[in-house]
């Protein structure tokens, strides 16, 4: 919605509107995804997105970098605050059903320019397991032509382990009575579910 100061676009290094920003930078590979992250007109609405299946008995991990740069003295004045999301939504609805991650610029008062720098980012979407989900990267620019901008993202990827083993403990009836405290100890060669669980028996 609305029309941005620079459309999406996919380059190399050294591109990006200028205006005291530094140009793009790869993270990983030769390209980046950017925009202006400003609007020529009000209420301007970026957004980029992606279904992704995440398998089942599966976790799960996005993981993604970005770069966010503004400068508010080459504009009108920025009263109300840009901001950028990371969502993610029911593709059959659009519904949302998650906000992964949430930033804003600050007004012009608070932060007249500004470079948050590259930063890696990271999300558990294992809960999600067995679904298809859509993942959505969404800039709010509720004001037009208060000041340029740029925001770049490389290097969105999936880390998925697959979980294949399911595993059953039997105690002895004869063994343990109400309120006995047992240990339980999972090794799984050091990967994520390893370590020591104590219960109580609750019932024989």
């Amino acid at each position: 919605n609305g029309t941005s100061y620079y459309a999406w676009t996919v380059s190399g290094a050294g591109e990006g509107p200028g205006h005291g920003m530094a140009s793009t930078l790869p993270q990983d590979g030769s390209f980046v995804a950017w925009n202006g992250f400003d609007g020529s007109t009000a209420n301007t609405e970026l957004t980029l997105y992606q279904d992704l299946a995440i398998p089942a008995n599966s976790l799960t991990t996005l993981s993604w970098n970005d770069r966010v740069q503004w400068n508010f003295t080459l504009g009108a004045t920025a009263t109300v605050e840009r901001i950028y999301e990371v969502e993610l939504l029911d593709p059959t609805t659009g519904n949302l059903l998650e906000t992964l991650f949430t930033w804003s610029t600050g007004t012009q008062a608070e932060a007249p320019t500004g470079d948050s720098g590259w930063t890696l980012h990271s999300a558990d979407l294992s809960a999600h397991a067995g679904s298809t989900v859509r993942l959505m990267f969404r800039e709010t620019i509720p004001e037009s032509l208060t000041g340029p901008g740029q925001i770049e993202f490389d290097d969105i990827k999936l880390d998925v382990l697959p979980i294949t083993d399911v595993g059953s403990v039997t105690f002895d009836a004869d063994s343990y009575k109400i309120g006995d405290r047992v240990t339980i100890t999972v090794n799984d060669g050091g990967l994520i579910g390893s370590g020591s669980l104590t219960v109580s028996v609750v019932s024989i």
